[in-house]
Order: structure tokens, then C-alpha cells, then sequence
């Protein structure tokens, strides 16, 4: 405490010293983080952290989160957001960009909708256009995949892997980055000889090249798949934003060389 040379604590004119701190700060957006939570490629859901526990006023299930808009397409879907004591929404959306996890949705708020207070005595809600710059939170994933015959021997070897975003790259001397694969068949594992990630791998930034062991008579008939594990111990592959990639288990690659 403040003190004068006497030792006296200073307090309010006319007060008693102990005069009550009214709180008049206006809730502000902390952060606004995504998630693609059926690893779909698409951003479907949103966490928003606000600086103090507020209540957010809603009571409906059929609109959105009242007076909050997000960017990239992203449009809260229907549902009952109502909390009296919140420090997060976790609000579901549909709309935002399809196939890209690298996207960010940073929330605008519309005020005199009451929707987003503090539960402080003076009620101070949340200012006119309060924004924040989003977060990515979603893993990229797998969209698609196609094969090739690398070395024109009539075995496809080489299969290039689409993911939803761009990726770390590492270029084609990856070995076994977390890739295993398999016959669908037989279930026998086949020997993956190399795995390239990003630009120098596979012509783009989103994508992966797994080469496979062409004497692998495994690697010849049927369906192909491969898992990938982000926790196996080796080289992750992950985004601009340290996601690491969606777990993937026994996912059928396209062979569509003639």
C-alpha cells in the first residue's frame, strides 16, 4: 500500500479505506482457435477464449452464436450458446473454406445485442466491432491420393498423397516418416522405401510421395493402404502452425495407373 511519511495509508476523500473497485472493462476476444474435429479437411468447429468470465445470452437453438460473425466462410450452425459463466464458447460451424485446415476465422462482434457480457455489477458488454486474429488449430489430413508407375515396370510404386494444407517440407530423402503400409488382401506390411514430404517431393507444398518396395510382390495386387502415426517416434509431418498430421489406419491409396 501507498504510504506518507507518517505511515499513513491514503484513501478516497470522505472514504473509510475501503471503497469498492468498480470493474466498467469491457469482455475482449482472447483467442479464436479451429478445429477440423471429423478430419474431414474442412473446419468445423471454433473455441472462443474471452478475457473474463461472461454470460453469453442465447436461449434458442435454432440461430448461431447472437452477434458473432467469423471470416473464411464460417458461419456458427444452430444451437443453444447460453452460459451464464463462461470463459469459452466452443461453437460449431458449417460454411468455412472446404479442403483447406490452414484457414483462420477471427470473430467480429455486433454490440447492443446483449449477447456477450461480463457479470460484473455494471454488465459491461462486449465493444462494437471487438475482434481478434485467429489461431489454426486443425491437423492437416488426407483429401486424396493417386499412383504412378515411377519406373514404367507395370507396378505401381509411387503414390502421391494430397493433404489439406501445406506441410513441412522435407523434401524426398524422408525416410519412413511415420508411414507404414500394407495389402489389403493379405495384410501383409510392404516395405515403404522412402517418404518425400512437401515441394520437392511430390510438386506441391501439400503434398506427400510414398515410394514403395517395388520387388514387394505385396505391392502388386489388390488394394494398397497405409497408416500414419504422428506419435511413432520419428520425423512428424506437421503445418505452418505445428499441427501435426490426422492419424491415419490402414486408408485405402488409389491406383489408377493403367
Amino acid at each position: 500500500k501507498w504510504k506518507d511519511g507518517a505511515n499513513n495509508v491514503p484513501h478516497a476523500t470522505g472514504g473509510t479505506g475501503n471503497e469498492a473497485v468498480t470493474d466498467s472493462a469491457k469482455p475482449v476476444f482472447k483467442t479464436s482457435t479451429t478445429a477440423d474435429t471429423n478430419t474431414n479437411g474442412t473446419v468445423d468447429q471454433i473455441t472462443i477464449v474471452y478475457s473474463e468470465t461472461v454470460s453469453v445470452a442465447d436461449g434458442s437453438a435454432a440461430d448461431g452464436l447472437p452477434g458473432v460473425a467469423f471470416a473464411n466462410s464460417c458461419v456458427a450452425a444452430n444451437a443453444d450458446y447460453a452460459s451464464t459463466t463462461g470463459t469459452y464458447t466452443i461453437v460449431t460451424v458449417t460454411g468455412c473454406t472446404a479442403s483447406d485446415t490452414s484457414i483462420t476465422a477471427s470473430p467480429t462482434y455486433t454490440a447492443a445485442t446483449g449477447g456477450i457480457i461480463d457479470i460484473a455489477a455494471g454488465l459491461n458488454e462486449m465493444a462494437d466491432t471487438e475482434t481478434v486474429t485467429g489461431t489454426d488449430g486443425s491437423a492437416p489430413t488426407i483429401l486424396s491420393s493417386t499412383g504412378s508407375d515411377s519406373d514404367a515396370d507395370g507396378k505401381t510404386n509411387t503414390y502421391v498423397i494430397t493433404l489439406s494444407e501445406n506441410v513441412t517440407d522435407r523434401g524426398a530423402a524422408a525416410v519412413n516418416v511415420n508411414f507404414t503400409a500394407r495389402n489389403a488382401v493379405s495384410t501383409n506390411a510392404i516395405t515403404v522405401s522412402t517418404v518425400g514430404i512437401g515441394a520437392t517431393a511430390g510438386g506441391a507444398a501439400n503434398k506427400a510421395t510414398l515410394n514403395l518396395d517395388d520387388a514387394d510382390t505385396d505391392n502388386h495386387t489388390g488394394v494398397i493402404q497405409f497408416s500414419y502415426n504422428g506419435a511413432g517416434g520419428g520425423v512428424t509431418v506437421t503445418d505452418a502452425a505445428a499441427n501435426v498430421l490426422a492419424n491415419q489406419t490402414n486408408t485405402a491409396l488409389t491406383d489408377d495407373v493403367k
